[in-house]
């Protein structure tokens, strides 16, 4: 736990966002998610990953149901 907690600490210094930056990001996504379908906003994960030379936003969303 304690390695992938580095990194990710790691990666999002890479890509310059702050833990701040990272949650307004989560809070967005989740207002926009919100207007088409019923997010567990609970159970959301996030996360960057670095593989290679390519850097990605892994998102989960988990789903109560359309709106």
């Amino acid at each position: 736990m304690a390695k992938e907690r580095l990194q990710f600490i790691l990666v999002q210094d890479r890509v310059k966002l702050t833990p701040d930056e990272m949650d307004a990001m989560r809070d967005e996504l989740i207002g926009v998610l919100s207007k088409y379908i019923d997010v567990d906003s609970q159970k959301i994960e996030m996360d960057v990953k670095r593989e290679d030379d390519m850097t990605a936003l892994v998102a989960n969303f988990p789903l109560k149901g359309s709106k």
